[in-house]
């Protein structure tokens, strides 16, 4: 198979829809390994959009609604049902060199450090949400 194969669009989206669906880590990663056989490295974007779905995945864990970045900040929406442990949360909102605040409509928000691309921004979230975790 070429280097440059690109599926076919009923094929990307249906791809596209078993990832959305993807109920844990593990089935993320054996859609990744299909990916990957099927056809070859995966370009920026397609690991890019591994990396989001992976970010909702542990955002559903943790009763996160959603995850956004905005004014350099990484902004967490919580959910009414939320599983985030309070005690985590109250002890990251007390370091003095976090920067974490929580707004009263059940957003925290995290200062991001640099920009150094979609990678970092990624490690990022998924640090923020496993410290937040029980």
């Amino acid at each position: 198979m070429p280097e440059s194969y690109v599926p076919d669009v009923s094929q990307r989206l249906v791809l596209y829809k078993r990832l959305a669906s993807a109920p844990d880590q593990a089935d993320a990663d054996r859609i990744r390994d299909e990916l990957l056989d099927r056809f070859g490295p995966l370009p920026d974007e397609a690991a890019n959009l591994l990396g989001v779905i992976r970010l909702k995945i542990e955002a559903r864990r943790l009763g996160v609604a959603a995850v956004d970045v905005a004014n350099d900040e990484l902004v967490l929406t919580a959910a009414d049902t939320t599983q985030i442990d309070p005690k985590r949360l109250v002890s990251l909102l007390t370091h003095p060199k976090l920067g974490i605040r929580v707004a009263p409509n059940h957003k925290i928000y995290a200062p991001l450090r640099a920009r150094e691309g979609a990678s970092a921004l990624f490690e990022a979230a998924h640090t923020l949400l496993a410290q937040l975790g029980a």
